[in-house]
């Protein structure tokens, strides 16, 4: 789906406006940290974020243009703090989610740079590892199949809807014998 679009696949009265000068500019990220894909896309990166006490991972939307609009970047906060407002709400409540930091402008350090710093925003939380439930098997899988119904079922009852692949094994990540629901990009509140 293109990032055009999400704005219609979540209600856009859900969406508040964040302007980019509201962020804390923190941490920084490398191409070769990478985490899903190539940089040639323009939806949802995960890389490695730099910092010497945690380990954290940055969600990005776009940033694979070197002149990313501003109204743009400011599209992609809106959206991933509408994110960042659920997976904080989930944290909270006992849902097992990466525990999440906040919506920042993340430097992008790229060698030899002549317009100095360049900033995105992502999505910063605690990186759980790449094992997502897809690479699992046997009772392991199933175990952790059950582990996402419990997991789901308690964001509902927190009065979320979950998006209709929150079940995807893509969408969990298996750390510590655990699951840890992961992209509530398209989740929504009940009514």
């Amino acid at each position: 789906m293109r990032i055009e679009n999400i704005t219609f696949a979540i209600e856009s009265s859900l969406i508040k406006k964040v302007l980019l000068e509201e962020l804390e500019k923190k941490y920084c990220f490398k191409e070769k940290n990478l985490i899903n894909g190539d940089f040639g896309g323009a939806f949802n990166k995960v890389c490695s974020i730099s910092d010497n006490k945690n380990s954290l991972v940055g969600k990005f939307m776009r940033i694979n243009s070197y002149h990313s609009k501003i109204s743009k970047k400011s599209e992609d906060a809106s959206i991933l703090n509408y994110e960042y407002e659920i997976h904080n709400e989930l944290y909270e409540n006992d849902v097992r989610v990466a525990k999440p930091e906040n919506v920042f402008l993340v430097n992008k350090e790229r060698f030899l740079n002549p317009f100095g710093k360049i900033y995105f925003p992502g999505l910063v939380m605690q990186d759980l590892g790449r094992l997502t439930l897809d690479k699992l098997g046997g009772n392991v899988k199933k175990k952790a199949q059950e582990m996402i119904d419990i997991e789901l079922k308690k964001a509902i009852e927190l009065g979320f809807i979950p998006f209709h692949d929150s079940r995807n094994e893509g969408n969990s990540i298996w750390f510590e014998e655990q699951v840890y629901l992961i992209d509530f990009t398209f989740w929504k509140r009940k009514k």
